[in-house]
Order: C-alpha cells, then sequence, then structure tokens
C-alpha cells in the first residue's frame, strides 16, 4: 500500500541522514547517501553530481548508472537537468522525460527524474539525482523524502566544512604556539 511505502522512505530518510551524519568526510557522506537510498530503489540510479570553479560537471558518487552514462555526463552536462537544478536551486520532477525533453538526464534511457539542489546558507554543495528507466515512477511523497534527504545532506556537509574548518584553525594554532615557545627559548639564553 501506498502508506507503506511512504513509512518505508521515511525510515529510508532516517538510515540516511543516520548513517550520513557518522562520516568524517564529505565524499563519504556523500557516498553513504547514495549507496543507502540505492539500496532502498533498487530499480532506479541515484547520483550525486556537482559543478567545479570552472563549471565542469562532475558525477561525485553514483549507483545503478552504467559506466558509459557516467563518463558521457560531462559532454552532456550543459543541458542537463542538474545544472537547471544548480542554477535555480528548485527541485525537478520529470514525470516523463520523452514528453518533456527540455533537459537531458544523466541516463540514456531514463524516462523519470528526481532532481533535488543540496544548498545550505545560498551556499550549493550539488544535487541529488534520481531516476528511473519508467515514466511517472515517483511522486510528491517520493520528492518530498529526496527533497529532505538533501536538505539533511547539505547541514551534515555544512557541519563536516565547520569541523575541518576548525580543524585547520587549532592546527595553526598550535603551530604559531610552537614557533612562539621556540622563540621565547631562543631569547632566553
Amino acid at each position: 500500500s501506498k502508506t507503506q511505502q511512504t513509512l518505508e522512505r521515511h525510515r529510508l530518510l532516517h538510515q540516511v541522514t543516520a548513517a550520513a551524519g557518522q562520516s568524517i568526510t564529505i565524499s563519504d557522506a556523500i557516498r553513504i547517501a547514495v549507496q543507502t537510498v540505492h539500496l532502498a530503489m533498487p530499480d532506479e540510479q541515484v547520483g550525486f553530481l556537482t559543478v567545479d570553479e570552472e563549471g565542469t560537471g562532475m558525477v561525485l558518487s553514483y549507483a545503478g548508472y552504467s559506466a558509459s552514462d557516467v563518463s558521457e555526463f560531462q559532454i552532456r552536462s550543459s543541458e542537463s537537468i542538474y545544472r537547471s537544478v544548480i542554477r535555480t536551486k528548485q527541485p525537478v520532477r520529470n514525470d516523463d522525460i520523452n514528453a518533456n525533453r527540455t533537459l537531458t538526464p544523466l541516463g540514456l534511457s531514463d524516462r523519470s527524474v528526481l532532481s533535488n539542489p543540496v544548498f545550505f546558507a545560498n551556499k550549493i554543495y550539488g544535487v541529488v539525482n534520481v531516476e528511473s528507466n519508467n515514466p511517472g515512477v515517483f511522486d510528491e511523497s517520493d520528492q518530498e523524502i529526496i527533497m529532505t534527504l538533501a536538505n539533511n545532506l547539505a547541514s551534515i556537509i555544512a557541519n563536516i566544512e565547520l569541523v575541518e574548518q576548525i580543524t585547520r584553525q587549532v592546527e595553526r594554532q598550535r603551530q604559531l604556539y610552537d614557533i612562539t615557545s621556540k622563540i621565547r627559548k631562543s631569547v632566553d639564553f
């Protein structure tokens, strides 16, 4: 039933958030989120996509896509759905790509797409992308779950960045302390 499926998706959301939240690195958090969503939705393709400083599209983690889909991604990224999501910071749900071909999905044979931005405090980290080979697979409940996952993942990434920043600051402070201690010792002699 639809209620049971929604409940299962909420459990998935909890599992993904709990697992990714224990990550030490951003790449681990993203990989865990993608893999866990794919385990819960094995018939679908799941990816985390982003853009580097030069505007080149990159797939940071994926599950269920063919290697050719991922390798061709950079070539097709300029007209991709994910590029629109990053630009507008708005989610996209397309129930039938063949009926609405304005933007291309990552998977060449995919028909249904859910694509949600992952951003925190106006900093865009990327896009959680879920695609299916069948039309009309995703509904509003799926979109809500993936949107909440994207928001949770953004918070996790922002927290990891903050911990990394504090760790670097502590290391710099330790180095300054060591240097000033050596200077004091050399002056005392």
